[in-house]
């Protein structure tokens, strides 16, 4: 089972091993969880960052700010559909432990993480401020979701941008991360060698 201290996606979850835990389908279940939503915000990703673009060009570079906020809202929509109907045909007919394994790698992504958080902290900045400072003749829901569409895609190029600086703290935090690991596991072997010895006890 995980620990509660490792660490999680922007979901909040824990990869599970379903050959290891008392409630193997719900093990699978938030696996592949972890895993859909990894890929549906990697779309998003996707169309709030080129968005902007193909509405610039679709508008022959004269799009009002309207017209920018709904086609780059638009834009997300269905990039995050389209990946998250990709990302169900890939896993459909894939191994529960395999989906484990992608879920527990993209819990200790550091560095995936942390775009995910500042994106989605971006992304809700984006709205307030939207709402708040957008002229009022644009209308209240496309304010909203275009300012979460913006600051989606200003939250990934902040990471981008400061990715270098997080580095030698990424380094230092998955060192921290192997040396745990490493004791856990010698626990585990202290554990599996005492139960060996009361086992040959009993038996003599």
């Amino acid at each position: 089972m995980s620990n509660q201290f490792e660490p999680r996606t922007f979901l909040r979850l824990h990869a599970r091993d379903p050959d290891d835990d008392p409630s193997p389908g719900t093990a699978r279940a938030t696996n592949y969880v972890i895993l859909q939503g990894h890929v549906a915000l990697k779309g998003a990703h996707a169309g709030a960052l080129l968005g902007p673009l193909a509405t610039f060009i679709r508008y022959w570079g004269r799009p009002t700010t309207t017209q920018m906020l709904r086609g780059s809202v638009a834009f997300m929509g269905w990039t995050a559909a389209i990946a998250t109907i990709a990302g169900v045909a890939r896993v459909w007919s894939a191994e529960p432990y395999a989906i484990f394994d992608r879920a527990y790698r993209l819990n200790n992504n550091l560095s995936q993480n942390r775009v995910d958080r500042i994106s989605l902290f971006s992304a809700g900045l984006g709205s307030a401020l939207g709402s708040f400072f957008l002229p009022g003749i644009i209308p209240l829901r496309t304010r909203i979701l275009g300012g979460f569409a913006t600051g989606l895609a200003g939250g990934v190029l902040v990471h981008v941008i400061s990715a270098s600086i997080w580095a030698e703290d990424e380094e230092m935090t998955r060192r921290v991360q192997l040396e745990r690991q490493a004791f856990k596991e010698k626990i585990m072997a202290l554990k599996e060698s005492k139960k060996g010895e009361e086992a040959k006890e009993k038996k003599a």
